[in-house]
């Protein structure tokens, strides 16, 4: 059973501590951390194919995942809705008193 600062020592880092948060960093669902992604190519205990399969697999089921969790916000959101406000208008026709507002006032007529 290999060991995880012997895992940060193989990918360069020379203080332990900072390696294992990058490891940790790493775990963290976002694949952005590049620098420990591109350090864990050139290790050599982990580099060749099976290294870059498990990127992609890891970066497929991220992305589904994502897709997932966001139809799933939108179902949620669209189920919950509830409307703010029900407006009923009583009348189709404009007022008349709109007409004498609009025109000056009752002074005009």
């Amino acid at each position: 059973m290999a060991r995880r600062s012997a895992l940060a020592q193989h990918l360069g880092f020379r203080n332990i501590t900072k390696g294992l948060r990058a490891l940790d960093a790493m775990c963290e669902p976002d694949l952005t951390q590049t620098s420990i992604i591109s350090a864990l190519r050139v290790c050599s205990p982990l580099r060749g194919v099976h290294l870059e399969v498990a990127l992609a697999e890891t970066k497929r089921r991220i992305t589904i995942d994502e897709d997932e969790k966001m139809r799933s916000d939108f179902t949620k959101n669209v189920r919950d809705h509830i409307p703010h406000l029900w407006f009923e208008h009583e009348r189709r026709i404009p007022s008349p008193t709109y007409v004498v507002a609009f025109l000056g006032g009752a002074s005009t007529f």
